[in-house]
């Protein structure tokens, strides 16, 4: 007896036996920590509990907040019980079936199903959301398929190769594939995988998402900027190929000013004559940054670098805006380390510059400064002034076409704001850079950084 009672204590389970009259004739040591030294069952605190065991009825009830599974046999007027504590087997359930709900809404809001592929039987098992994708339901499409069956051909190459290096070198699998859905559909999905080891079975496990409304969007975004780009393209080709056609009448309006203005003119007359030649010199400033947009974007430019002497360029630049410097009592320095030979696109070069330098000449107060600074094999080229400056917010702005400072738009004759956008472009046909620093009311710092 002893021995039985060693065995009965053993157990996780309380195991008792109750007579006809519901004495409690053996118990275990589980039993007492359940419910005390109780002598019959109905001594234990749970109607329900003893109302089933009276009955000899197999079930699963809560009492007290525990969870138990009643199991009962009757043997020659004796009744058996075994009562497992299922409280913590029923808690994890639940947590499992809360845990499967989100996983089960997450990949439907992802489109992320989720598989798995023993590599020894070489059977398959899909996530439901697996099917969803491919527009099929679980009971329609037969289980233990693989994701090769449904690739489209084109891709079939790639998905053998990426598989095989799953499979012989553990070498995680991630790829793009094609996949045949329900009546044909072409699904783009990311397929991703790794292998996995374990006692029982060799297996790869990864998920599946369907990316076909973004790879959708982005060929149809594709094909839109490409017919922008196209078009653009004829556009500025177009211009580039006409530009002669459309400054020539340019020039001859510009000689019928000039006829017209040496005619004797009153005072009245004189001034509606110099406001039309100042409209043809904005018209035809605007009109020749627009052919020369153009004309980059068109691939007109062609580069032709040789070497020449900095200094030389520099000075025949300075030369021009002499007369009008000292007009407007602006000093012009430029400082010795430019005198250096450089291998550039002069013509370029010199149209970046005069752009550069024009603008210095009308915005600064009364200086302006030009020097070089080497670093190994590149050159920095500085116009420097002291104007009125640019404020931090417009600073990022300057090289987009038609941008002007809120001060300079008020005067429409300095410029129409495409002048540092040809600036920007320009330099990037020379491979180079170009910065600016500035500071509200002491003046503006372009730099120009090129190869040497």
């Amino acid at each position: 007896m002893k021995r039985i009672q060693k065995l009965l204590d053993v157990s996780s389970n309380a195991l008792f036996a109750a007579d006809a009259s519901g004495r409690i004739v053996v118990f275990n040591k589980k039993t007492t920590q359940m419910f005390g030294k109780i002598k019959n069952i109905d001594e234990i605190e749970c109607e329900e509990l003893v109302e089933d065991i009276k009955k000899n009825k197999n079930a699963s009830i809560r009492c007290k907040k525990v969870e138990y599974n009643v199991i009962t046999e009757v043997f020659k007027g004796v009744t058996f019980v075994c009562l497992e504590d299922i409280s913590e087997k029923s808690r994890l359930y639940k947590e499992k079936g809360v845990l499967l709900e989100q996983f089960n809404y997450t990949e439907k809001t992802t489109r992320l199903g989720y598989w798995e592929y023993n590599i020894k039987t070489g059977k398959a098992v899909w996530s439901e959301e697996m099917y969803n994708i491919l527009g099929y339901k679980g009971e329609k499409y037969s289980k233990h398929r693989t994701i090769g069956e449904r690739v489209v051909e084109e891709d079939k190459r790639l998905y053998d190769e990426v598989l095989k290096d799953l499979i012989t070198k553990s070498k995680p699998l991630e790829v793009v594939l094609r996949v045949v859905g329900e009546k044909g559909a072409i699904r783009y999905c990311l397929v991703k995988g790794s292998i996995v080891h374990d006692e029982k079975q060799h297996k790869a496990v990864g998920t599946m998402q369907d990316l076909t409304d973004i790879y959708e969007k982005n060929i149809a975004l594709n094909k839109a900027k490409q017919r922008a780009e196209e078009l653009n393209l004829a556009k500025s080709y177009f211009l580039a190929q006409a530009s002669h056609d459309l400054r020539q009448p340019m020039q001859a309006h510009k000689l019928y000013i000039y006829n017209l203005k040496e005619e004797k003119l009153n005072r009245k007359q004189q001034e509606i004559a110099n406001k039309i030649e100042d409209s043809t010199y904005n018209l035809e400033g605007l009109l020749n940054s627009l052919l020369d947009i153009s004309k980059i974007e068109s691939g007109g430019f062609y580069v032709e670098k040789k070497v020449f002497e900095l200094k030389t360029l520099l000075d025949d630049i300075v030369g021009e805006f002499v007369d009008l410097a000292e007009h407007s009592n602006i000093k012009i320095k430029t400082c010795i380390e430019c005198d250096t030979k450089i291998k550039t696109d002069p013509v370029l070069l010199e149209r970046i510059i005069r752009n550069i330098f024009s603008n210095a000449v009308k915005y600064t107060k009364d200086t302006i400064l030009i020097s070089c600074n080497r670093n190994n094999n590149k050159i920095d080229i500085i116009i420097q002034d002291n104007g009125y400056g640019i404020s931090e917010v417009e600073l990022p702005h300057i090289f987009e076409e038609f941008y002007q400072s809120e001060k300079i738009a008020e005067n429409r004759r300095l410029g129409a704001g495409l002048g540092l956008s040809i600036v920007k472009r320009l330099t990037a046909i020379l491979d180079g850079k170009i910065k600016v620093k500035s500071t509200v009311g002491k003046g503006s710092k372009f730099i120009l950084e090129l190869p040497l």
